[in-house]
C-alpha cells in the first residue's frame, strides 16, 4: 500500500498509536505501508513511525522533479521480491558479552537467546543495512573465541516458490587484539552516526538550540572526514555542513525538518540513490 497524504489524522481513525497498529498489522498479513509526503504541510512524526511500522518506506517529495524517481523505485520492488518475513535475531554465547546495541530504529524483540528485530520484506534492488554493537568487557583478552551469533531467517524467494531458510552467522572476537578497519562497515556505521546527527539537530532545533543543532552537524562532518573519498560522503559532508550554516544564522522552516528527517531515513537505510535525489546540492550548484 502506497499511503500519499498529508499525515493530519482528523476523519476516522485519528489516534496515532491505532494508525501505527494498523500498519505493524498489516506488516504481519504481508501487507506493506509505504508512506509519501508532499511539501511543507505534512505531518513527518506520524508518516515516518508508520513506514517503519508498516516494513515500507517513507518519502519526502520536496520538488515535483523526484516524484518520478520515487514511484519507479516502488514499482521496481514489487518485481524484485527476493524474501518475506525476514528476522534477524542477535544472540549471546560468552559471558562477557554485556549486550547488544541496535544502531537504527527497528522495533526490537527480547527472546529467550537475545533480541530480534523484524525487517520484513527485502528486495533485491534495496538492499538493506542492520547495525549491530556487541558490548564486551577486556575483548583484547579473549583470542579466538565465539561472542555469539546473528541468526536470519526469512521465507526466500526461488525460482519454485518459496523456501524458508535459516543462516547462523558468528561473531568472532579478534584474533590477535588488533583493531582492523573493514572500510565498507566503517563507512555504513559513519552514515548511521550522520543520520543520528540529523535527528539530534532537528530536536535541538525544535527546542530553539540553533548552535546546538549546528555543532551536532559539524562534529558529524568531522566524522565522515575519514572516509571523505568513498562514493556520496563529500556531497554528505557538504550538505551537513551547508545546513549547519543555515542554522547558525537562525534560518530554520518546516521544510527543513522534513529535509534532515529525510536525509536521515535515507542514510539509516543506505537510499544512496534517494539520497541524490532529495539533495539540495546537485552537482554543479552551490
Amino acid at each position: 500500500m502506497v499511503l500519499l497524504t498529508d499525515g493530519q489524522a482528523n476523519v476516522g481513525i485519528v489516534d496515532p498509536g491505532k494508525l501505527l497498529g494498523l500498519a505493524r498489522d498489516g506488516a504481519c498479513r504481508k501487507v506493506t505501508t509505504t508512506c509519501i509526503g508532499f511539501g511543507e504541510g505534512f505531518n513527518e512524526d506520524l508518516l515516518t513511525p508508520m513506514a517503519q511500522a508498516g516494513g515500507g518506506n517513507y518519502w519526502y517529495v520536496e520538488s515535483d522533479d523526484q516524484m518520478a524517481g520515487i514511484f519507479e523505485g516502488e514499482i521496481e520492488g514489487l518485481v524484485a521480491l527476493a524474501a518475506q518475513n525476514v528476522e534477524v535475531e542477535a544472540r549471546l554465547t560468552h559471558p562477557r558479552v554485556a549486550g547488544v546495541s541496535f544502531l537504527q530504529s527497528y522495533p526490537v524483540k527480547q527472546t529467550e537467546g537475545g533480541w530480534k528485530v523484524q525487517l520484513h520484506d527485502l528486495y533485491a534492488t534495496s538492499p538493506k543495512a542492520l547495525g549491530l554493537l556487541f558490548h564486551v568487557d577486556d575483548v583484547r583478552d579473549l583470542g579466538k573465541v565465539a561472542l555469539g551469533e546473528v541468526r536470519i531467517e526469512a521465507d526466500v524467494v526461488i525460482e519454485e516458490g518459496i523456501e524458508h531458510r535459516t543462516m547462523i552467522m558468528p561473531v568472532m572476537a579478534n584474533l590477535d587484539g588488533e583493531d582492523r578497519v573493514e572500510p565498507v562497515v566503517e563507512q555504513t556505521f559513519l552514515r548511521f552516526q550522520a543520520a543520528r546527527a540529523r535527528e539530534e539537530a532537528v530536536r535541538r532545533a525544535d527546542e530553539g538550540d540553533f548552535d546546538g543543532a549546528a555543532a551536532s552537524l559539524r562534529d558529524a562532518v568531522v566524522g565522515l572526514a575519514a572516509c571523505a573519498a568513498a562514493p556520496g560522503m563529500a556531497e554528505e559532508m557538504d550538505d551537513l555542513e551547508q545546513e549547519a550554516q543555515q542554522l547558525q544564522e537562525r534560518r530554520y522552516e518546516a521544510s527543513d525538518r522534513k529535509y534532515h528527517s529525510a536525509r536521515a531515513m535515507a542514510n539509516r537505510e543506505l537510499k544512496a540513490d534517494y539520497v541524490q535525489r532529495v539533495s539540495r546540492r546537485q552537482p554543479g550548484q552551490p
